[in-house]
């Protein structure tokens, strides 16, 4: 059994430190981090004094050589402070990749609590930020352009797309999930009455062939080409509204401003009135060869 460690490093006492230097988890420690600065990171946590409590853990893990690294949470309040998170990441010896960037948060999939889920919503990034943020990275566009040749297209009114129920997670109630967002009592298999074979072999295929029935999602998402761009689910459905095939609006307006930035869309249009669809692929996706041969 392998041991992996998230934290925000603000719980990392000196005996915590002491223990992981003597026993060491199996990878490096993961930390989150929400703003460079005081100002930001306290907004970004609620909390005063969080960014103290964060550089003290962090130099914790230093000074005993615990081998860590980090990813960040664009928020609101820290979403100019990228770079500057970056630049201080890579100094960092055990960051062998650039860091990981976390935006557009989930809500709630245990679905018990409304006020947490607003707060959720009131720290995404609006659509076109999304998009500035995705843009920063040089790799973005050749990236873009690899991926929508091969994976975006209109799903049909099949809901799972995905690698949902190939494998699966169990939460402590004993719950086996075909993913970790999906918590809809229909979609999980009780271990305490039934075997996780039976889960993974008929339960969960089963369930992949579920098909959409709300009307919004067959007249929209089922004809959109801009799937895989959008990350549109049942688990998204599910933490949203409390069903599996109803449209996440967000979700919706994040995938169609990038879909306006990569030009696939014209301002407004939508992504389910494109009968060329391939067309716009192909042209996009050969964009890089023929760049490629410019610079050649």
């Amino acid at each position: 059994m392998r041991v992996i460690l998230f934290t925000n490093g603000r719980l990392i006492t000196e005996e915590l430190a002491d223990l992981l230097a003597r026993v060491p988890p199996g990878r490096w420690v993961e930390v989150s981090v929400y703003g460079m600065h005081a100002e930001s990171y306290d907004a970004s946590a609620g909390a005063k004094g969080s960014f103290v409590q964060f550089r003290r853990g962090v130099e914790r893990l230093q000074t005993r050589g615990i081998p860590f690294v980090v990813k960040g949470a664009i928020l609101p309040a820290n979403k100019d402070e990228w770079e500057e998170f970056k630049q201080w990441a890579a100094a960092i010896p055990s960051m062998d990749h650039p860091p990981g960037q976390s935006m557009n948060f989930d809500l709630r999939a245990r679905r018990d609590d409304p006020a947490k889920n607003e707060r959720i919503r009131k720290l995404r990034l609006s659509p076109q930020e999304t998009v500035r943020a995705l843009a920063r990275d040089p790799r973005y566009l050749k990236e873009m352009r690899q991926f929508c040749g091969k994976f975006i297209g209109p799903p049909g009114d099949q809901l799972f797309r995905c690698g949902a129920g190939h494998g699966t997670c169990v939460d402590a109630y004993g719950k086996a999930q075909m993913c970790m967002p999906l918590r809809h009592p229909e979609m999980v298999c009780d271990l305490r009455t039934h075997s996780l074979r039976y889960a993974l072999t008929e339960f969960f295929p089963l369930l992949r062939e579920t098909q959409a029935a709300n009307p919004d999602y067959l007249r929209r998402c089922a004809h959109c080409f801009l799937k895989g761009l959008c990350e549109q689910c049942p688990g998204k459905s599910w933490m949203e509204h409390g069903s599996l095939d109803q449209p996440v609006e967000y979700l919706c307006a994040v995938a169609h401003a990038q879909a306006e930035y990569l030009g696939l869309l014209e301002v407004g249009e939508k992504g389910w009135e494109a009968l060329d669809w391939r067309e716009r692929i192909t042209r996009f996706s050969q964009e890089e060869n023929e760049n490629a041969k410019e610079d050649a």
